[in-house]
């Protein structure tokens, strides 16, 4: 009975690994999973050993904050890892690559799906990939020769984000009639939310002195409250609903912003850390773009706005996407040919290569 160890710590992660683990589940139906993740996986029967609820840090001066949490969780998986024969980690790099020297020492067969952006950075992480990682499974179409190049075993598998917007359900919001919509993204995690939010607002409020027929949608983790504002509605959750129904979206950087170009909606990318953590990103960035959207096209095709957030220009532009037809028909043309760039089966691809690697280990 093969046994895995599956490791991711955010939202977007857990819904990846929940695909995978289903698509796993075909090919080795008797395996045990275990693992660090949320809702999503241990609906897939994967016994969680902690839930990702807890786990949701971003930066480098928020993640000082965490730092003893992520210490004893890593003491805890060292400790469930040892009686697990796979450990497939899912994004999530500043606790994932640390286990993985651990998994690695210990004899483990370590697998990388969704692998780090350390394209994005100064790459200092490349030799530590390819020194404790089996397989790295990478989800943008350029990352495979970026790897390759290192020497490091990788293959393109698809891009798990088009698989979710393929087979999501998504249910129809009832909007006003005659109205503009706009939805409202900030983000999956509190630090990031809490940090957007209020510069999001200043935006709808700017909005709302030159248009009178926009209304908002907003979506908002759980627990973080705002308080109630004319042509404003709230869900919890709904992103995709949001996306679907909307007009024009500003959006946290991250997967919600290749989401939304693959529902085909322009936007606008916004992001903001504390100004250490900014600082420090600055230093160690290696690319011209923030988001993901940019960084595929390899041009701007949607604004971004990172870090100095100038609400008066950003609604400037979104009116003028608004009212002029042309320029919004264009952008939506570039989203498509983003989404044309990318592969659905990803989950699918990845268990059909797990499967074919651990077989040359005498498991299968």
């Amino acid at each position: 009975m093969l046994k895995f160890f599956i490791s991711a710590g955010e939202y977007s992660g857990d819904i990846h690994a929940a695909s995978l683990v289903r698509e796993l589940k075909k090919v080795f139906p008797d395996a045990v999973f275990r693992g660090i993740g949320g809702d999503n996986m241990r609906r897939e029967g994967v016994e969680l050993i902690q839930h990702i609820n807890e786990l949701g840090i971003i930066g480098f001066q928020e993640a000082l904050r965490g730092v003893f949490k992520l210490r004893d969780l890593l003491k805890m998986s060292v400790k469930v890892v040892k009686d697990m024969d796979i450990c497939i980690f899912v994004d999530y790099p500043g606790f994932n690559l640390k286990l993985s020297s651990y998994t690695k020492r210990a004899g483990k067969i370590n697998y990388y799906y969704i692998a780090p952006q350390i394209w994005a950075w100064w790459n200092f992480r490349v030799k530590f990939i390819k020194k404790n990682f089996h397989y790295v499974f990478v989800i943008l179409p350029f990352e495979e020769n970026f790897y390759r190049k290192y020497g490091i075993r990788v293959k393109y598998v698809g891009s798990p984000v088009l698989d979710s917007v393929l087979n999501a359900h998504v249910e129809e919001i009832e909007i006003p009639r005659g109205k503009k919509i706009i939805g409202l993204l900030p983000g999956s995690r509190y630090d990031e939310v809490r940090r957007l939010v209020p510069r999001v607002l200043k935006i709808k409020k700017i909005l709302e002195e030159n248009r009178k027929d926009l209304h908002f949608l907003m979506s908002l983790v759980p627990d973080f409250k705002v308080d109630e504002e004319e042509n404003l509605t709230i869900l919890r959750g709904g992103a995709y609903e949001i996306m679907n129904a909307s007009d024009f979206l500003i959006v946290a950087s991250g997967t919600a912003s290749l989401e939304a170009a693959l529902f085909g909606k322009p936007m606008v990318v916004l992001y903001a850390l504390s100004e250490f953590s900014w600082i420090l990103a600055k230093l160690l960035a290696r690319v011209k773009y923030a988001s993901l959207v940019n960084i595929l096209a390899d041009e701007k095709v949607v604004p971004e706005f990172i870090q100095h957030i100038p609400e008066r220009e950003i609604a400037r532009l979104i009116l003028e996407y608004l009212d002029n037809r042309e320029l919004y028909n264009n952008t939506v043309n570039r989203l498509v040919k983003i989404r044309d760039s990318l592969k659905p089966g990803a989950a699918r691809r990845t268990a059909l290569l797990i499967k074919k690697e651990v077989e040359k280990y005498g498991y299968a």
